[in-house]
């Protein structure tokens, strides 16, 4: 089988993997959306006496990088179709972040128990694994 030079150089970029995908939008917001859902989750378990903000600082740090790539992503987003300058589109952001944790109290809160606490680093874990990394 004789195949054209650009043909093999695509087939061993696709089979190498090295043309990275850049996360969307949508993608980096619900990553933020999971950060504040684990933020606010992490204090309500600390009320409750369960470690809750040392189990999330392990794990945020663990996932500091998506965390600002995310939250870029959705800074450069907002300058690009709000027609923004970059420290608005960071306010957006910070907003953004602050409504989702606004959600959590809101939807999930009031579920949060000694057993969902008990649990919290398998609901990190599981964040961990829902976070699209790019």
């Amino acid at each position: 089988m004789n195949l054209p030079t650009r043909a093999l150089v695509l087939a061993a970029t696709l089979i190498a993997g090295t043309p990275a995908f850049a996360m969307t939008e949508t993608e980096a917001a619900a990553n933020v959306m999971y950060f504040a859902f684990a933020t606010q989750e992490s204090e309500l378990c600390e009320k409750l006496g369960y470690p809750g903000r040392a189990t999330f600082r392990a794990w945020e740090q663990e996932n500091a990088g998506v965390f600002v790539a995310s939250m870029r992503r959705v800074e450069d987003h907002a300058a690009e179709a709000l027609k923004i300058s970059r420290d608005e589109a960071r306010q957006t952001s910070a907003a953004l972040f602050d409504r989702l944790k606004g959600r959590y109290d809101r939807e999930f809160a009031p579920d949060v128990s000694a057993r969902s606490c008990g649990r919290f680093g398998e609901t990190l874990r599981l964040y961990a694994s829902k976070l699209v990394r790019s």
